[in-house]
């Protein structure tokens, strides 16, 4: 895999945290539980062992290819990223109850034994409920009116899902039945709109992948976009060229008229600039000789150039990314760094959606958001 400087201080930095907050989990829990010398040992060993879990995987794959090992590996170890994330937060909120109440002379109305109990019981309870809830994908519909005419279509419906992150954990058993409910729908048109890797482009390398992406059914065509995912590997033209042999076109600061009635463009991602060191296209430019009458829809990763779309009468844009914080509470975050990190806006005649996603991003846990797969019923009405 290739690296760019930016994303190996991303790594480095993530590597630090999770290092922190599995030493911080450690040091309390074997206080709270009292425990002796060697169960203190035992404990740390096995957690030690965990931690290492997911990296572990990520190298071995990167050493050896994908196989089972590699596999079972990186699945363990993001389960345990998730416990890590409730557990540590978990363990600081009984830190801060235990601190509130010494501030008024009061001690804890229980055990520090039963209360570390309780804790991890918690985030299993959590963890698990997140697995399963990530596994079960629901539709969302939308249905909105674009007041300008398509010459010769009243009426579109599109299936679109986003951040499907195929990669060490989400493979061929995952995308099966993902085809299989956008073909149930019977769409005009399949739109995704980035992170359909999740890095390593070798993923698709096998076929596999790409015959699945091929049993899609839209007699419109099948289109996607860039994500900040396809960026990681630096090998953008390799994933378009993969993409290409899947029937899946990939509109990199593209546009196409789409059966003479309406513009679907598709932006490159944002972190284009991070990874290449190369801006994507201004909107204007891209956008400068298309009729104006006719409907123009815009992909786009990330939600966060909607003030450009406005200014170039942009009708809809689709969008992902955020995964609405995958892990509950992180949607509060989410909502400070986006206008939109979910759902419908409306600004004047130019409306946005943004789904939430149908994968996950490291452990394959999602709490407080379900993974969606959106159909839009769009009616073309000046």
């Amino acid at each position: 895999m290739n690296l760019v400087p930016s994303y190996l201080g991303f790594l480095f930095s993530f590597t630090l945290i999770y290092l922190f907050a599995n030493l911080y989990i450690a040091r309390r829990t074997w206080r709270q539980l009292a425990w002796p010398l060697c169960r203190r040992r035992l404990f740390c060993t096995a957690l030690s062992v965990a931690a290492l879990l997911y990296p572990a995987g990520r190298i071995v794959e990167a050493l050896s290819g994908a196989g089972t090992f590699s596999y079972l590996l990186t699945l363990c170890g993001a389960y345990w990223l998730a416990a890590t994330f409730y557990l540590f937060w978990l363990i600081a909120l009984g830190d801060l109850l235990r601190f509130l109440l010494a501030l008024s002379g009061r001690p804890l109305p229980f055990a520090p034994r039963r209360l570390a109990a309780g804790q991890w019981l918690l985030m299993f309870l959590l963890v698990g409920y997140g697995a399963y809830n990530a596994s079960q994908p629901v539709l969302k519909n939308y249905e909105l009116r674009i007041a300008k005419a398509a010459p010769t279509q009243s009426e579109l419906r599109i299936a679109m899902v986003s951040d499907i992150h195929l990669g060490s954990l989400i493979g061929v058993s995952q995308l099966t039945p993902i085809v299989e409910r956008i073909n149930a729908l019977k769409p005009d048109l399949v739109l995704l709109p980035g992170d359909i890797i999740d890095g390593p482009v070798a993923v698709l390398a096998d076929g596999r992948l790409c015959a699945e992406f091929r049993r899609l059914e839209a007699p419109l065509g099948v289109y996607g976009c860039m994500g900040n995912h396809e960026y990681t590997d630096r090998q953008p033209e390799e994933f378009i060229r993969y993409m290409k042999e899947a029937n899946v076109m990939i509109l990199r600061d593209e546009i196409r008229l789409i059966n003479n009635n309406f513009y679907l463009a598709g932006r490159d991602d944002l972190s284009a600039q991070r990874f290449r060191n190369q801006e994507r296209q201004p909107l204007s430019e891209l956008l400068q000789n298309i009729d104006a009458a006719k409907p123009l829809l815009l992909l786009d990763h990330q939600p966060k150039s909607f003030a450009e779309a406005v200014q170039n009468s942009v009708d809809l844009q689709l969008s992902g990314h955020t995964h609405l914080g995958q892990l509950f509470p992180n949607q509060l975050i989410t909502a400070l760094l986006y206008q939109l990190d979910y759902g419908y806006l409306s600004i004047d005649r130019f409306q946005a959606v943004v789904s939430c996603g149908i994968g996950t991003w490291g452990p394959p846990v999602r709490l407080g958001n379900r993974p969606e797969i959106v159909l839009l019923t769009i009616h073309f009405k000046p």
